[in-house]
């Protein structure tokens, strides 16, 4: 119940601090006023209503909705600090609250890198199996993902079929994006039918869905009908904001954040009009624009503080936080991947993000490989370790056995340090050998080892099946979607 990384150091989870309060302050004030003086673009007539209730001036030929203060400050009063999303499994259940932190794989990518033949090709359902049942079986992999688009299936129900595969093949919750009421109200009756019904699964959500603002403050009808369906069943919402600082958004990072805010308290403004207290995420894949190459760019250090960035602004809002890490724009396994995914992995770390997004991503979020998710999880493990800090107090400073033990002597044979190396941190496929010794293991390469890993999880990790009465009740769910 308690997954995920926590400390006590500094207030709102943060250990990196990148703002002074009166920053904060003024951050949010410039959203306020960007909010009631230029207002977001909103498509959904039921949402244009929704914000009218709320307080909002709405303007219905050019569906512009202006917000004051005030419906933002009931709506972060009544938003929740912390949520549970369950595991199939209840040993995964995974508390999201701000101040602790849990990762996920990347979604949702439309190519991968075969494990098997090495192929760079479109991704396909047995893709997202097989992605849900290695990130299953990963430890520091907290909550799971819908980790590909399924390129094999009719694009009208292919949501569907994914959520069902997700159903199948992991006990632990997860994560995906959903692209309409229709599909996302299929998708929580079958959410409703593995839980035991509604009721079940409001108390007990099993999955979150996502949606993303477009453009420079944009609320697509998409996004919105998502927004609200997630509100009345109880499942929580991840509001994802995707601006391109120096595209869609302003080129310095605090203008993007400015914007990023908008978006995201508009859409917590709506949320909690349509069910005060349900649970939402301040989501952000917001990302810079390499001007020169005409390119998103995800590995960089302007992303890396973006994201870190949403993350002390969810802090500072008491409101969980969803943010990229680990991502890269290299297209290989290389030294880009390795540096690009630790700098922006570690920076959303420090800065107590709720959820970080990114392991398994490849070339700006286009590719997913599972080869590279087994790597990055040993450096999420390394991250989080980081994370928890060097912890001072009596049995930390040694001060006793530092003056029995006695100057000119060592503290290898102390039986404290046997005992104290269990606490260190550990990896399984990084190699820290003597040459000797790593050649004499046959040279082993990180990324081969990592690729032996994912092929042992698939040949040997197994999940507990749904119940037969239960799968069959999902699959009928499906085949009536099929033919609305």
């Amino acid at each position: 119940m308690k997954r995920g990384i926590e400390t006590g150091l500094h207030s709102g989870g943060a250990i990196l601090s990148l703002f002074a309060e009166a920053d904060l302050d003024d951050l949010h004030n410039a959203t306020l006023e960007v909010l009631e003086r230029g207002g977001v673009l909103v498509e959904d007539d039921e949402a244009i209503d929704l914000y009218a209730d709320a307080g909002c001036w709405v303007d219905r030929e050019t569906h512009m909705v202006r917000i004051p203060p005030d419906p933002v400050a009931r709506a972060l009063l009544s938003a929740r600090r912390s949520f549970v999303l369950a595991g199939r499994d209840p040993a995964h259940d995974v508390m999201v609250e701000v101040g602790r932190v849990t990762v996920c794989p990347f979604a949702e990518g439309f190519m991968v890198n075969d494990l098997e033949t090495g192929k760079y090709r479109s991704s396909v359902l047995q893709d997202v199996i097989d992605i849900a049942r290695i990130s299953d079986a990963l430890e520091d992999i907290d909550i799971n993902v819908c980790g590909v688009t399924a390129r094999d299936v009719p694009e009208a129900v292919a949501e569907l079929r994914q959520l069902e595969m997700m159903l199948h093949h992991t006990a632990k919750p997860w994560m995906m994006p959903m692209t309409s009421k229709v599909m996302a109200e299929f998708g929580i009756a079958m959410g409703a039918a593995v839980a035991g019904g509604h009721d079940k699964l409001r108390e007990r959500p099993l999955f979150t869905y996502s949606a993303c603002p477009v453009g420079l403050m944009h609320l697509t009808a998409s996004a919105t009908e998502v927004n609200i369906a997630c509100a009345r069943s109880g499942v929580p919402y991840a509001c994802v904001s995707m601006g391109m600082a120096g595209a869609s958004s302003p080129v310095t990072l605090a203008g993007t954040l400015v914007v990023q805010n908008a978006e995201l308290l508009s859409s917590l403004v709506l949320h909690q009009k349509v069910e005060p207290g349900a649970p939402f995420y301040f989501g952000s894949s917001t990302c810079g624009f390499e001007t020169r190459r005409a390119a998103a760019a995800v590995g960089t250090t302007e992303c890396g503080l973006i994201q870190a960035g949403t993350a002390l602004m969810g802090n500072y809002y008491n409101i969980p936080s969803w943010t990229g890490g680990y991502q890269t724009d290299s297209k290989a396994c290389d030294c880009q991947t390795g540096h690009e995914k630790t700098l922006t992995g570690l920076l959303a770390m420090l800065a107590g993000a709720s959820t970080i997004c990114g392991p398994g991503m490849l070339e700006t979020g286009v590719t997913f490989d599972v080869a590279q998710l087994v790597a990055d999880a040993e450096i999420v493990a390394m991250t989080k370790h980081v994370r928890r800090g060097i912890p001072v107090n009596d049995r930390t400073t040694f001060v006793d056995e530092i003056i029995s033990v006695g100057a000119g002597n060592e503290f290898l044979s102390s039986k404290s340090t046997l005992k104290g190396a269990r606490s260190l941190s550990q990896t399984k496929l990084i190699d820290r050998q003597v040459r000797e010794a790593w050649e004499a293991a046959g040279s082993p390469d990180y990324y081969e080892q990592a690729k032996k890993e994912a092929r042992r999880i698939l040949a040997e990790h197994e999940i507990e099946p749904l119940p037969a009465d239960v799968a069959q009740e999902v699959r009928a769910i499906v085949e009536g979607a099929e033919v609305h």
